[in-house]
């Protein structure tokens, strides 16, 4: 397994703990979990210090999977945090389960010819 695929897993495991607590309705141990640097950040930064001194790239995030696939930070979670926040439980399994899809569906191995958006909360 390759770190990108060993950094997906444990999102993933982290989102099904999300999703769990979404069905509990249990917003004191969502809200951390959602509002996180993940292992994504994790392995971008580590990417980003052992780039070359002449790399031009000036953030972290632009050695991230998520990042490169999406053209934004995987952390655009304020639809979910909304949801949670006024109790529309319904609406934050929704976007939760949009999430999840979506990390698993996310090519780890190159980057996109061109960058596709993370498709917005409804």
């Amino acid at each position: 397994m390759t770190s990108a695929e060993t950094a997906r897993k444990a999102i993933l495991d982290r989102w099904t703990e999300v999703v769990q607590l979404i069905e509990a309705r249990d917003e004191g141990s969502i809200l951390p979990l959602i509002n996180r640097q993940d292992e994504f950040c994790e392995r971008a930064d580590a990417g980003w210090k052992a780039a070359p001194p002449e790399d031009t790239v000036q953030d972290f995030c632009h050695f991230c999977p998520g990042f490169q696939h999406s053209g934004g930070c995987l952390g655009r979670l304020a639809a979910l945090n909304h949801a949670v926040l006024i109790g529309d439980w319904r609406e934050a399994g929704r976007v939760a389960q949009q999430y999840v899809e979506w990390i698993r569906s996310l090519p780890l191995d190159e980057p996109p010819a061109q960058l596709p958006r993370l498709p917005e909360p409804r």
